[in-house]
């Protein structure tokens, strides 16, 4: 049985280190917040919902990353991957090289230039500081943030880099930069992709405390808690690892027996894919290749002892399933497609889904009623997999585009015009609130938007300029009735018989988003909710994603019958998840369609009004 959400209880995020492997925890923690944030109906962040965030090497900086910084998950991911393949290049097998060699594949500085780059995009400078100034704590993040650096010249052999002003730091005299923490929690002097670090005033320098018996530091963690919280306060604490403990017999620990025979199957891996160019008269590597070996499975010894010792129970949940990486993988940026599906899969099935769910209810209260405009900002959460084709457009689990040139990147829009003859007062109304979208269309050259009308029979796609759309309306000339269900219909159909003929094909992932956006002044003459239902079943039925396809009603003139028809289709008995409405506030400007255009909702997360 789960825990009732507690408003008290603190919340401590662990993530284990290990070279470059940060890319499953960060989509384990992702998956995490999306849940979170669908049980509170509004956009969190990491930062808002962790006490403390708190890493070694990689693990140190992620905790930097959503917590120092503050950014959201998916902004993270991008800006580590960015990180890691400005540090580590693009070949794999040069990465080796530089390794065996020790020397950083893209020169001394390339880590810390390009780490200089985001601190300064997020924060103050790139000079900014670890310690969080007290003045500006709203403007950074909730979270307190603390690394573990190794320190072996040190008597205890670490040091923890925080936030925070708490337990000190050496050398005392020396105020902590953001990109001294990062560098020094991923510096190693055994492989050379980050050098040691020194500062100006220690005679020590500072590296990796993974391989300082440090990899996993929820027991530093303890400690840190105990200075933090000394009241005895209800701690959440969640330990995520990065998959080196499938090295080595579940029941190793930090005396584990390491035999060249037992690592020779890892040693013959590397060489034989990673090595391949490699000559006979290097063949001397072969032993550095070892070396390097019994040290990643000393680590993961040392890991899996520190897990033993880790007591699992409703407040303590260590979660490291696999990743997919080659077992001695020191960057999951050449293999980052399998890691995210490993990460999918693990939340898909049953264990990983009760995990995921048993977490979010304790670390945010359920919000029964949602808010609009918190909804605009989520990030939609990936529908499970077993109810979807693979395949599908990536965009379709990502937040709407912020910018109209984004959006029409991304989306396809179809408008359908109300013709009828009571639309010949606001017929021109109409027009002119379409010409920024052509024009916007014709400045990015793009082919995205597309134009019908309820009783002309003219198709008009890929409009672009406004003089084009101006000879469009003056070509088309309002008459007849409201047939909006019926039009609809056709078109919903044509979309849907788009997805499903490309089902298990590479196009299927090309196909972008629909929005269908209806401008119309009058009460349909017909039962668009019907449409748009079968349009619903027909989606789920053949598995395409739920996000496929959006419609958004906007009303132009002030009908009262038409004003409440259509917001019957979202709020009313006739609610259906992919339909919007927008009423009428006295006049329908081309700033106001550019804003309907990007504050639509997800009809994932719409089906939560």
């Amino acid at each position: 049985m789960n825990k009732p959400f507690n408003p008290d209880l603190k919340r401590v995020l662990v993530i284990d280190g290990y070279a470059f492997r940060g890319l499953g925890p960060l989509y384990i923690i992702d998956k995490i917040v999306k849940s979170a944030s669908l049980r509170a109906k509004k956009p969190l962040r990491p930062c808002n919902i962790f006490d403390l965030i708190c890493g070694t090497s990689s693990g140190g900086l992620i905790a930097i990353l959503l917590g120092r910084l503050g950014l959201d998950c998916d902004t993270a991911i991008t800006e580590y991957m960015n990180i890691v393949k400005a540090c580590c290049g693009e070949d794999e097998a040069k990465l080796w090289d530089s390794v065996l060699d020790n020397k950083p594949v893209n020169g001394p500085s390339a880590y810390d230039d390009v780490l200089s780059a985001v601190i300064a995009k997020y924060s103050a400078s790139a000079d900014a500081p670890m310690v969080i100034p007290q003045i500006n704590t709203s403007l950074h993040t909730n979270a307190a943030v603390f690394v573990t650096s190794g320190a072996p010249n040190f008597s205890n052999r670490y040091q923890c880099v925080s936030s925070y002003k708490g337990q000190k730091t050496l050398p005392l005299s020396h105020q902590w930069l953001i990109r001294e923490a990062a560098h020094a929690v991923l510096a190693t002097p055994f492989f050379g992709y980050v050098p040691p670090l020194p500062l100006a005033n220690s005679v020590y320098d500072f590296r990796e405390a993974a391989f300082s018996g440090f990899n996993n530091p929820v027991k530093l963690a303890q400690n840190e808690k105990l200075a933090l919280w000394p009241n005895g306060r209800s701690i959440l604490t969640i330990s995520l690892g990065t998959d080196i403990c499938s090295l080595v017999p579940d029941n190793a620990g930090k005396d584990y027996r390491i035999t060249d025979a037992y690592c020779a199957q890892y040693v013959r891996a590397i060489i034989d894919n990673k090595l391949k160019h490699m000559t006979e008269s290097q063949s001397s590597r072969t032993v550095d290749v070892m070396d390097i070996v019994q040290q990643v499975i000393q680590t993961a010894a040392e890991t899996n002892g520190e897990n033993s010792k880790f007591l699992q129970d409703l407040y303590n949940y260590r979660i490291d399933p696999p990743l997919g990486l080659d077992k001695i993988a020191f960057a999951d940026y050449f293999q980052r497609q399998t890691v995210k599906e490993s990460i999918d899969q693990w939340a898909a099935d049953a264990k990983g889904e009760k995990v995921i769910t048993a977490i979010s209810e304790l670390v945010v209260e359920e919000k029964k009623v949602a808010d609009a405009e918190d909804l605009r900002r989520m990030d939609p959460q990936s529908p499970p997999p077993d109810t979807v084709n693979p395949g599908y457009n990536p965009q379709l689990d990502k937040r709407r585009p912020e910018t109209i040139m984004e959006y029409l990147s991304k989306y396809r829009v179809l408008f359908i015009i109300d013709d009828s003859g009571s639309m010949k007062a606001l017929w021109d109304e109409a027009r002119d609130a379409l010409s920024a979208i052509a024009e916007h269309a014709l400045e990015y050259n793009a082919h995205s938007v597309d134009m019908v009308f309820l009783n002309s029979d003219k198709y008009c796609a890929s409009v672009r300029g406004k003089s084009v759309l101006m000879q469009i309306f003056d070509e088309v000339r309002p008459h007849g009735y409201t047939p909006t269900g019926e039009i609809l219909k056709k078109h919903l159909d044509e979309q849907i018989a788009i997805l499903n003929a490309k089902i298990g094909s590479p196009e299927y992932t090309k196909i972008r988003p629909l929005d269908i956006v209806v401008v119309t002044d009058g009460r349909p003459d017909d039962k668009p909710e019907d449409s748009i239902a079968d349009a619903e079943q027909e989606i789920k039925a053949k598995r395409h994603h739920p996000n496929s396809i959006g419609i958004q009603f906007v009303q132009i003139g002030n009908d009262e019958q038409a004003k409440e028809a259509l917001q019957a289709l979202s709020y009313g008995s006739a609610k259906v998840g992919m339909v919007d409405t927008v009423k009428y506030d006295g006049s329908l400007s081309p700033e106001k369609l550019e804003r309907i255009l990007l504050g639509g909702i997800h009809p994932s997360l719409r089906r939560l009004l």
